[in-house]
């Protein structure tokens, strides 16, 4: 009996903080609403993660049968995969940025600092 207990007072812990974090993602979904106004609408991937938001909520405080959690799964999954996705773009364009600014930089260095010139000096003197 105390097990029985224990079962049910967990399942409602982890309901409650299954909700929590739901409500975490609608304010971080509202404050990307109210940050980019119009063209939040734009980006399909934020009204995609808003529709899974609000699905997730629908199926957590209506729908509580078996289908209605494996879709709640499955949306949150898609979830994390967005956030991963996010923080490699996010990464790979600060190190692309990286490489072309020095890229630049070694190639501006190249051409001010007479890297033709002296390229032509050694030729003339390498063919003498």
């Amino acid at each position: 009996m105390l097990g029985l207990l224990l079962l049910l007072l967990s399942l409602s812990v982890v309901r409650y903080a299954s909700l929590a974090i739901l409500l975490l993602f609608v304010v971080d979904n509202m404050l990307l609403l109210i940050a980019n106004g119009g063209e939040f609408f734009k980006n399909p991937f934020y009204v995609l993660d808003m529709i899974v938001v609000f699905l997730a909520i629908i199926f957590e405080t209506v729908l509580s049968r078996a289908l209605a959690g494996a879709v709640v799964i499955v949306a949150r999954f898609w979830r994390f995969l967005r956030i991963g996705h996010g923080v490699f773009e996010t990464t790979h364009h600060t190190v692309e940025e990286k490489f072309e600014k020095k890229f630049k930089t070694e190639r501006d260095n190249g051409q001010k600092g007479g890297g033709s010139a002296k390229i032509t000096a050694l030729k003339k003197n390498g063919s003498n």
